[in-house]
């Protein structure tokens, strides 16, 4: 359980201490996730992209420990890890390496602060690529024609350049199994 909790602090912390919003945080998860990295939580394709209901139960359970801070802003959620969240992510680190090796999680971590950067609907376009892309969508042509019938709302440049995006992933954090 806490070793769950550990690698979403990660990701967190990752960004510099900060997320921005929990469809942002859902979509890092379920990204690296795709990537090979060992994280538990199990999706399903939702309004938004993939979706993970244990995840969303983990991050409540993670507020209630005093682990995480939540915010409501405007139209999103400000995500921030506390002292307690640094507590568990120093004490936990040593299990995590050996899980996972130095430089598996090193690239975890890179990944995570990467995809901190994108903007929630960007992410949204790309864990939804990836999900069809993971259930066997490998022709990249094919996976943006599925997805634009998917997310008709984003355009067919937003999906192309996402899409560029995928193979730029897979080519430098896909790990193998």
């Amino acid at each position: 359980m806490f070793e769950a909790y550990t690698k979403i602090a990660l990701a967190v912390d990752a960004c510099k201490g900060h997320v921005e919003g929990r469809k942002k945080l859902q979509k890092m998860i379920y990204i690296a996730k795709v990537l090979g990295y060992p994280l538990r939580e199990d999706y399903t394709l939702y309004l938004y992209g993939p979706y993970s209901e244990e995840l969303a139960g983990e991050l409540q359970r993670m507020k209630e420990l005093d682990l995480l801070d939540e915010r409501k802003l405007d139209s999103s959620y400000s995500i921030k890890i506390t002292k307690n969240g640094k507590d568990l992510l120093n004490y936990f680190q040593t299990n995590i390496e050996k899980e996972m090796g130095i430089e598996k999680l090193n690239k975890m971590r890179t990944l995570f602060k990467e995809l901190g950067y994108f903007d929630p609907w960007q992410l949204e376009i790309l864990a939804t690529l990836f999900y069809f892309y993971q259930i066997g969508y490998s022709d990249f042509n094919e996976l943006q024609r599925i997805v634009r019938k998917v997310k008709p709302k984003f355009s067919p440049k937003q999906i192309s350049t996402m899409t560029e995006k995928v193979r730029m992933f897979i080519e430098k954090f896909a790990v193998q199994q």
